[in-house]
């Protein structure tokens, strides 16, 4: 089953992507608030409520986009292809892993938007 979770959207955004993806994908809105929950967790829908501790690091600010279920090339060249096809900006991305499905978002989201940080910093050096 293809799953989406779209990490601190606004209202606006999550309206034009919702539009943008097909029927047979499920899609979960999450924000902050879900920092110290487990990955695996929140795509199966067993979020244990984990008391939100505020942070400040303006890195928690992005939006994410986190994928599972999407297993051939073509699953991920349709999705991105969706995006690009309606001029709507895609959020940073990346999948379900094994790995990462252990991490709490919080752990994830750090090394997700720092990579992202270095691949920015590194183009621009080029």
């Amino acid at each position: 089953m293809k799953k989406i979770i779209l990490y601190q959207l606004s209202e606006d955004r999550k309206d034009r992507i919702s539009k943008i993806l097909k029927e047979d994908i499920t899609v979960k809105f999450i924000d902050k608030n879900m920092l110290n929950e487990v990955v695996g967790d929140i795509f199966n829908d067993t979020e244990k409520n984990v008391s939100y501790k505020p942070d400040n690091d303006s890195i928690f600010d992005n939006e994410f986009m986190l994928i599972q279920g999407f297993d051939t090339d073509e699953d991920i060249r349709e999705l991105l292809f969706s995006f690009k096809s309606n001029l709507v900006e895609r959020p940073i991305t990346s999948s379900r892993t094994e790995s990462n499905e252990k991490w709490t978002l919080k752990e994830l989201l750090k090394e997700i938007f720092e990579e992202n940080e270095y691949m920015k910093n590194y183009n621009k050096q080029k």
